[in-house]
């Protein structure tokens, strides 16, 4: 029946329309209901089409719906409840989702690195259950110690295929998941396109939101302090700490850095991005909270080295080795992902 609306000539609302009507036959032969809304952009455009609260024939059920954009979710009340993941799971619920595709015993504390490897993200914890469960059963012995080097050696990107390949609920790993939402983002405003530009350079640590504000302000003028604390805190890829730093997820910044390198053609790019940034930390030397750019600096201490070889080499007359340097630096910025 599914496959038949999908193929009717209607429109999307009468699609969802005839689902629900659909669903609503089936209701007396269950005892409770869920459904899942998922990567919902406008919840005004699509919340009339869903069961209402107050409809007798919509009883016993819950209504889960996943959103970017957290303005838009309504305020914790009776009927309503905001859980939002940017922290991820706690201890107990990552625990019993990592066991349930566990085996045998495995050590709390290990479980544990597990979890704070993948920010705690349920996906992410998920397809990696998968993952370690599908080796399993394939007779191999493979422990969570193992998984953990793989991660280390950069195999996350493999192995999350597998889940994505064999997955028929929820076909995206969550490196896809979240360059969706990076990309999404970018596109549709331009602050925080140039947030994303910033943080494709440096490091996903904690960074002061003024220094944040300066860059994008320093790039684009014509924006308000005020917006642009608007648009990251309501965009659900940063997280915020009490003290106003902002910091990403491993896994955001990897997307973030995907998607940059994808939107880099010329070594000029590459260049302003890193004076514009490097610009944008100095204005907070000397500073209390100093010792929180250091990580930053570091991540973009190599972009600044090669291309400054390549600079000298360039004026030297070394016009060969120049481009090698340049293109290293390029290079670099492109696969940063990586370091």
């Amino acid at each position: 029946m599914i496959k038949k609306f999908e193929d009717e000539n209607c429109s999307i609302t009468d699609k969802v329309k005839n689902l629900r009507s659909l669903v609503s036959t089936r209701l007396k032969f269950w005892q409770n209901w869920l459904i899942i809304v998922d990567n919902v952009e406008l919840l005004s455009k699509i919340s009339l089409l869903l069961p209402q609260v107050g409809d007798a024939m919509w009883i016993n059920g819950q209504i889960v719906v996943t959103i970017q954009n957290t303005d838009a979710v309504p305020q914790d009340d009776g009927l309503n409840k905001h859980i939002a993941i940017r922290s991820g799971m706690n201890d107990t619920e990552c625990f019993q989702l990592l066991k349930h595709y566990t085996i045998e015993h495995a050590d709390d504390q290990l479980l544990n690195e597990v979890s704070h490897a993948l920010d705690r993200q349920p996906l992410a914890l998920a397809a990696a259950g998968y993952y370690v469960s599908r080796v399993n059963k394939a007779n191999c012995s493979f422990t969570w110690s193992q998984y953990l080097k793989k991660i280390s050696s950069e195999e996350e990107e493999s192995m999350d295929a597998i889940f994505v390949r064999f997955n028929s609920v929820y076909p995206r790993s969550m490196l896809q998941a979240s360059l969706l939402a990076v990309r999404e983002n970018a596109e549709e405003s331009s602050i925080l396109a140039n947030v994303i530009n910033f943080f494709s350079v440096i490091s996903f640590d904690p960074i002061p939101r003024d220094i944040i504000v300066f860059y994008v302000q320093e790039i684009d003028p014509k924006h308000s302090k005020e917006d642009i604390c608007l648009s990251l805190k309501h965009c659900s890829l940063f997280l915020h700490s009490e003290n106003n730093d902002i910091s990403l997820h491993r896994i955001v910044h990897k997307a973030i850095t995907v998607y940059q390198s994808e939107q880099l053609n010329e070594k000029h790019e590459i260049e302003s991005s890193v004076d514009e940034i490097s610009k944008a930390l100095y204005m907070f030397k000397k500073k209390d909270d100093e010792s929180k750019l250091m990580p930053h600096l570091e991540k973009i201490v190599q972009l600044l080295s090669l291309n400054n070889v390549g600079n000298v080499l360039k004026r030297t007359g070394n016009y060969d080795k120049a481009i090698e340097f340049h293109e290293k630096a390029r290079k670099f910025a492109k696969k940063n992902v990586r370091n």
